[in-house]
């Protein structure tokens, strides 16, 4: 079982439009509009992770595996990726981001009857 959180899809926009003085409906399409912020973290915090991938490697060759630097920088990685996991996951739960079938769409086989 999933924990919901669809009680903070209800609670933030309405307190925002009680304290704020807008509609209810301006606040919810404000938020819905964040849409290009909450990509630009996905991508840094991806791209954060690459560089720490990067980063780990390089340690690897310079330092000729004796260093601890290599591991230091895989355990960053290893937590940058379980926050934005729980954070993707977190945002899905409240309605933040909708997944979608991706830029190929494959149409749907047509049923044919039993007459052929």
């Amino acid at each position: 079982m999933f924990l919901r959180f669809n009680w903070l899809i209800i609670t933030i926009p309405s307190a925002l439009a009680k304290y704020s003085g807008w509609g209810y409906n301006a606040v919810l399409s404000t938020l819905r509009r964040h849409h290009l912020v909450l990509k630009i973290v996905i991508i840094v915090f991806i791209l954060t992770i690459l560089y720490s991938l990067v980063s780990s490697l390089v340690f690897l060759v310079m330092d000729k595996g004796e260093g601890d630097r290599t591991v230091k920088r895989l355990s960053w990685r290893i937590g940058l990726s379980l926050v934005l996991f729980i954070f993707l996951w977190a945002a899905y739960q409240m309605g933040w981001i909708e997944p979608n079938s991706g830029p190929v769409r494959i149409p749907p086989v047509a049923e044919s009857s039993g007459g052929n």
